[in-house]
């Protein structure tokens, strides 16, 4: 049996996708700046997940991918010195410069991102009226009863 209509779904349809909020704080010649950041991701599990689209129980294709963001912060005379003529703040993508960021740094996202879709999907199925059993192994569910 072939993985590729798995594939393909969790391509066009990751199971989450979200957004999380941080600070990340930038020391030059000891000068130190902290500046909003954000990790925008999609995320699918190798876990069996409720599937919005599908409204039914469903394991994909196990992805995750992240975009790292810094809102910019505009001082007074510094839109004069780099010729720009916006002064207002605007997410911008960090590029190569979140290439950075330390193993330790990715993982904690990581897990936060993991924290978030598990809560995510426990609240997607009491909704549809199905919870996982923890006391059971992964994966095996029960209907709650209406």
């Amino acid at each position: 049996m072939s993985d590729e209509p798995s594939l393909r779904w969790s391509e066009k349809n990751p199971a989450f996708c979200g957004t999380l909020d941080l600070d990340i704080t930038i020391t030059v010649l000891d000068k130190t700046s902290v500046r909003k950041a954000r990790v925008e991701y999609e995320y699918t599990p190798e876990w069996e997940y409720f599937d919005l689209k599908k409204q039914s129980l469903y394991v994909g294709w196990a992805f995750s991918s992240m975009r790292l963001l810094m809102l910019t912060a505009p001082e007074d005379g510094v839109a004069e010195r780099d010729g720009s003529t916006d002064e207002k703040p605007e997410w911008v993508q960090m590029g190569d410069l979140s290439r950075i960021l330390s193993l330790d740094a990715w993982e904690a996202m990581e897990d936060l991102i993991e924290e978030r879709v598990t809560a995510e999907d426990a609240a997607r199925r009491k909704a549809a009226g199905i919870r996982h059993n923890a006391q059971c192994r992964p994966g095996r569910l029960d209907v709650v009863p209406p």
